[in-house]
């Protein structure tokens, strides 16, 4: 009988957990570390064009074609900002509304980072809870843009 077999076994699922325990930590570290300030436009899942604004002083605006933007601009004494978090997986985003210094609106969003210059963002149905994952049964939309 051949000793040996047993560690074999044990030293190749040691790899493998190794090798997906690196791979999550990597993709996490990607995620956290790539920029979402900027300009990201593309077709959601109706066919219409929208555009995110993420402003480094955390300033948001969003368009949807054919509607009028969602921006500090639109508002009478509001602002619309944004806040990521990126330690979750996918991470979450929040558009929120705030008028005569108060919260009025939050939108939850899910996002992920395709690749530095991609990235899927999601809003559910109900736009007030923050999806689960990217399914789009559970979406007002979904849409993968790119950044300008």
């Amino acid at each position: 009988m051949n000793k040996t077999h047993p560690n074999i076994t044990t030293n190749r699922l040691l790899s493998v957990f190794l090798a997906v325990t690196l791979f999550f930590c990597f993709s996490y570290l990607s995620q956290a570390d790539i920029t979402i300030i900027g300009e990201w436009s593309g077709v959601d899942s109706d066919g219409e064009k929208a555009t995110f604004v993420f402003g480094e002083d955390n300033s948001a605006e969003i368009h949807f074609e054919g509607l009028p933007p969602l921006s500090t601009q639109n508002l009478t004494n509001g602002s619309v900002q944004w806040s990521r978090n990126a330690a979750k997986y996918p991470m979450a985003i929040d558009v929120i509304i705030i008028i005569d210094s108060e919260e009025r609106n939050r939108i939850p969003m899910i996002a992920q980072f395709v690749d530095s210059h991609t990235l899927k963002i999601q809003i559910s149905r109900d736009m007030k809870t923050r999806p689960k994952g990217f399914d789009i049964t559970d979406a007002v939309f979904q849409i993968v843009t790119t950044k300008q």
